[in-house]
């Protein structure tokens, strides 16, 4: 215990969250209608910019510039006290090892694709953005987090970042067929101006990609972005009910901008 000590001495453990309450009125699509809900609180649905959710990180110093972590993240609807129904820490469950080579991420996590399209996203790729519920984090991967992610980020070189991930084929079922996914994302940050190339391909199928920038201006901001996307589920038009077996792919454009008032 006592050869122990200097090393738990540099450990830090940090509990952080948020909690996001909205009152409005979510409505439901499967593949036989659509149901619409019922006015009320809202939490961790897509009324609310974000979900409401609660984490633990950790950092240990290893010496020599070299640290170990982890993260757990889980969800909750702030309106009844209820967690996740995807299962505990399914936000992040993951640990990492970094130093000035990088870092090392293994576990579920956000993945680079989204990371890629939030950092050009006038919301932030949050609950509300129109970006990221019609196009996913290209690919369709509305849940922008996969598991068992073997992931790694270079280190930051000016205001460029590059990160990406392998996930293998055991938990990434698709079409019935078991299929690894190799996923990527970079971002370039100078000042006020953010740019963003995301990209994502599944074993056996075609490549998913979109870019996009944003520019900040004062109080302004301005974003644009490009999407191509595969492999989703396809709704006919005129009730928008959910076409079973199909396969949608959407190309598209976005451009926006947002005026940030300030406190009130």
């Amino acid at each position: 215990l006592a050869a122990c000590a200097p090393a738990w001495a540099q450990s830090t453990v940090t509990i952080y969250g948020a909690v996001d309450m909205a009152l409005g009125r979510v409505n439901y699509l499967d593949s036989t209608n659509i149901r619409p809900g019922k006015i009320g609180l809202q939490s961790s649905s897509a009324v609310n910019l974000q979900d409401s959710f609660v984490g633990f990180r950790g950092v240990e110093d290893l010496g020599g510039g070299t640290q170990l972590g982890f993260q757990l993240e889980q969800k909750l609807d702030a309106s009844s006290g209820t967690a996740d129904p995807e299962g505990a820490f399914a936000r992040s469950a993951n640990l990492w090892l970094g130093g000035g080579w990088g870092r090392l991420i293994l576990g579920r996590a956000t993945t680079p694709s989204y990371n890629a399209m939030a950092s050009w996203d006038l919301m932030a790729a949050g609950n509300n953005s129109i970006a990221n519920a019609t196009y996913g984090a290209v690919g369709f991967n509305t849940t922008k987090r996969e598991s068992n992610q073997i992931g790694y980020r270079l280190p930051r070189f000016g205001g460029l970042t590059l990160e990406m991930s392998y996930i293998p084929k055991d938990e990434n079922i698709l079409a019935g067929a078991n299929r690894s996914r190799f996923d990527a994302g970079v971002t370039y940050k100078n000042e006020g101006l953010t740019f963003g190339v995301a990209y994502n391909k599944t074993s056996g199928m075609d490549a998913n990609y979109a870019l996009g920038a944003k520019y900040i201006y004062q109080n302004f901001e301005f974003s644009g972005g490009y999407y191509h996307s595969r492999y989703g589920v396809y709704s006919e038009e005129k009730q928008r009910l959910i076409v079973v077996d199909s396969d949608g792919t959407l190309n598209g454009l976005t451009i926006g901008g947002k005026v940030n008032l300030g406190q009130l």
